[in-house]
């Protein structure tokens, strides 16, 4: 799998230079166990009606897309992070409208990842 992101080549590279070759493995897996629970709080908040939880949990998940170099998931998460500040009701109907596109894109990243690191996992083995 070629690297979508600037981000993952160069902790491939820093994690070769120090000879840690968990570096890159480590950060795929967090984005895989983190992503899930950053939009359940993100969903949580705008049920709420808490603003500023919200946007925290749509940057957060916001830059581990750029991490992992997931374009489309960053564009969705723009868009929430761009309506918050306005309605509140809004924002939470544009969410749920957008919440099944931003739960695929990750689902979607999720396997890309998966699969880079069952490559690397058989790889480490050979």
């Amino acid at each position: 799998m070629p690297f979508r992101s600037k981000i993952l080549k160069d902790l491939a590279i820093i994690g070769d230079q120090f000879n840690d070759s968990n570096l890159l493995i480590d950060v795929i897996d967090i984005f895989i166990e983190q992503a899930p629970v950053q939009i359940e709080e993100l969903s949580a908040a705008l049920h709420r009606k808490d603003i500023e939880t919200a946007a925290f949990h749509t940057h957060k998940l916001k830059t581990s897309a750029g991490v992992v170099g997931s374009e489309i998931l960053q564009k969705l998460c723009l868009k929430v992070e761009s309506l918050l500040p306005y309605s509140i009701q809004a924002t939470a109907a544009t969410v749920i409208m957008i919440q099944n596109e931003i739960g695929l894109e990750c689902i979607k990243i999720q396997n890309e990842l998966n699969d880079y690191l069952k490559n690397c996992r058989k790889a480490s083995v050979s």
